[in-house]
């Protein structure tokens, strides 16, 4: 395949060149001032009409006449600096830089930008082809009203007779607040500006902010790399894994558009022309660094004229792999499944296993692919696809329950993060790494700290259903490229069918045997649990499972819950049965009824179980009967045989068969030795 540009050394020598007379250019364009007040110095009165100056502040307290308000603004367009990280100048070495910068208003245009680093200090030069404004404030216009003449910032002309003012930088990639004073109207203005690192060239920080091929240690040759497109509207997409070829320590890569409405690209002030390869646009590009957001621009055709459209591509260096030798990634349509692997009592998820050590796992609608960090991805994969790559070394574990799988795969060194502070984790061995910071806090599942998650390199978001009440968490959490997994382990009604979803978790850290051989080993602990119930003659015992909220109200099982269903399991009738579900609850494991009706179909239940996992455990028959007089009119109360979970017995996913065993005792009347309920006195 030929295309029609040619990387070269040469051309990069050029380019550098170019923008190093470019610098040169305009530093002596911003320096070379004529008249005007004396750079960095105060405002001078002198030369400014004495009707415009700003008064200073009175005794009266300060002229808010002089600030515009919003019926004064011209439309611009909002800064948004949420995904952009600040930058000190700490972070930078000491010299001179062209930056670009964004402003909030079309009216305060900023030609150029020259930004000093010096001491640990920021200064930028604007220069502005315009003699409209006086004087620049570093605040808001309601702040240098309040403030006297001697902090405005005055401004010098340079030989162009453009205006050049010198003004302070907090910041770069950080939304600022700057005021102009307009000569005409008479007012401060209030503008943000944001100055961008991204403009800066690498030699102007301390650190590179990426990886390179020499860095890695990549040998001249092709591999594959995942890479991730951002920016535009979004309905464009590049293909992913692409092509990467490394030579004499640089590196090119394959951009293959979802469109041929792209007539060329952008990269490092290069323009590369496309070549249509199967009716799609492709582009072969230099690869500045991996692990980061590398700005490009790409021209489409597709609008009724040209337009050029910034994006920025993010190349994974942890998916980079050797290319296979025709150097084509295998097609995701044309995969077939070695193996179905149907589960036992899993009614939730399927699994196929694939070539390769990749796995496509379906959990009712949603579908994933697991594929070994070692493997080449698929071409081609859906977009309703999640990919996850194994195995998971920064896991996000924003599902509490889903933590025992870790645990019991062995694999809680690859959980990075949770949404549960140390407080409440029943595990004292997760409770410990939490406190220790081994795993991090990263804040509520609705609303996690995103920068914790990227500076921690989480790679997996598990979840579990409560995710789909804050859409925006998922949708933010996929667009920072961590693949969101839910878990629907709550759903199963089978307590064995919940155990069952270890082998997506083994499939998940590369430990798909270790978790197959846990399972296959509760199954046979229930099995040996439940090996001697018998329902007696004159019936099984019936039991009450439920907890009274502070409100007054009772929740209880549903009677297709697994809870419910280990009671049957221990040999006892769960109470009450067949109760009447509200449309949209029927996948609920909880009813919620009156008191009154609770009183009505299990005043004669033989034991209650009192759930202590949501209030806590009421401690004694008489603490639960006092709150709750009627409780008192119950048989097991009068008989004395009430018991209460812990605390600890949701997070214990896969302790069923101790948690069978303890209510095969309850049930049979043999509690001397329970680990999740305790009976109450």
């Amino acid at each position: 395949m030929m295309f029609k540009y040619s990387i070269s050394r040469g051309k990069k020598i050029r380019c550098a060149a170019y923008a190093a007379a470019l610098l040169m250019s305009l530093i002596m364009l911003l320096s070379g001032c004529g008249g005007g007040a004396a750079e960095g110095t105060a405002v001078s009165s002198d030369s400014v009409p004495a009707a415009v100056v700003p008064s200073s502040v009175s005794q009266d307290g300060p002229d808010y006449s002089k600030v515009a308000d919003s019926a004064d603004y011209a439309e611009g367009e909002g800064l948004d600096d949420s995904d952009l990280t600040p930058v000190t100048a700490a972070e930078l070495n000491d010299g001179d830089y062209l930056l670009d910068i964004e402003c909030s208003s079309s009216m305060f245009r900023v030609a150029d930008t020259l930004l000093s680093v010096h001491d640990g200090k920021m200064e930028a030069k604007l220069r502005i082809e315009s003699d409209s404004y006086l004087f620049l404030y570093p605040g808001t216009g309601k702040e240098a009203a309040a403030d006297t003449e001697d902090s405005y910032i005055g401004f010098v002309n340079n030989d162009a007779g453009d205006q050049i003012y010198t003004v302070p930088v907090e910041a770069l990639d950080k939304a600022l607040s700057f005021a102009s004073y307009s000569k005409k109207k008479e007012q401060w203005y209030d503008r943000t500006l944001i100055f961008l690192s991204s403009s800066l060239p690498d030699e102007a920080f301390k650190e590179k902010k990426y990886k390179t091929p020499e860095d890695l240690g990549l040998e001249d040759g092709n591999y594959y790399v995942d890479v991730n497109l951002s920016g535009g509207s979004g309905k464009a997409s590049v293909d992913s894994p692409a092509l990467l070829m490394v030579s004499d320590r640089e590196a090119y890569a394959m951009i293959t558009w979802s469109s041929s409405n792209y007539d060329y690209m952008i990269v490092e002030d290069m323009k590369i022309d496309t070549e249509i390869v199967d009716d799609r646009s492709t582009f072969v590009i230099p690869v500045r660094g991996f692990d980061y957001e590398m700005p490009v621009t790409a021209d489409t055709t597709a609008m009724s004229t040209p337009h050029e459209i910034e994006y920025t591509l993010y190349f994974d260096s942890a998916s980079i792999c050797v290319a296979d030798p025709e150097g084509t990634a295998v097609s995701y349509r044309s995969m077939k499944a070695k193996e179905k692997i149907k589960p036992e009592y899993a009614t939730k998820f399927s699994i196929d296993s694939y070539d390769d050590g990749i796995y496509g796992v379906t959990v009712e609608k949603d579908k994933y692919l697991f594929v070994p960090k070692s493997s080449v991805l698929p071409a081609g994969i859906p977009e309703n696809v999640t990919v996850i790559r194994t195995p998971v070394s920064h896991a996000y574990v924003a599902s509490s329950s889903s933590m025992d799988f870790f645990k019991q795969t062995g694999t809680l060194d690859d959980v990075g993060s949770v949404s549960l502070e140390d407080s409440k984790w029943t595990d004292s061995d997760i409770a410990s790494l939490v406190s220790s910071g081994k795993i991090a806090y990263v804040g509520k599942y609705d609303a996690p700290d995103y920068e914790s998650l990227l500076k921690g390199n989480a790679d997996i978001a598990v979840e579990n259903t409560m995710i789909y009440h804050s859409p925006e968490t998922k949708e933010k959490l996929e667009e920072l490229s961590i693949p969101v997994f839910v878990d629907l382990t709550s759903y199963e009604d089978d307590p064995r069918g919940r155990v069952e979803w270890i082998k997506i978790y083994g499939i998940m850290t590369g430990e798909y045997d270790k978790a197959v051989a846990f399972f296959d080993g509760c199954v046979s602990d229930i099995d040996k649990a439940t090996e001697g119930v018998e329902k007696p003659a004159s019936g099984a015992p019936k039991v009450a499972y439920f907890y009274i909220s502070p409100k007054g109200h009772v929740s209880v099982r549903n009677s297709g819950d697994y809870i419910s269903r280990m009671i049957e399991m221990a040999g006892g009738e769960y109470t009450p049965k067949n109760l009447k579900v509200k449309k949209g609850e029927d996948k609920s494991s909880t009813v919620d009824m009156s008191m009154e009706d609770f009183y009505l179909k299990a005043k004669d239940a033989d034991i209650l179980i009192y759930n202590s996992t949501i209030y806590g455990n009421p401690g004694s028959i008489d603490k639960l009967t006092s709150e709750t007089a009627l409780l008192s009119e119950f048989k097991a109360v009068k008989e004395g045989r009430v018991y209460a979970s812990g605390d600890d017995l949701f997070q214990a996913t896969c302790a069923a068969s101790d948690v069978i065993s303890d209510l095969c005792g309850i049930v049979s009347g043999d509690d001397g030795d329970l680990k999740y309920f305790t009976r109450l006195k």
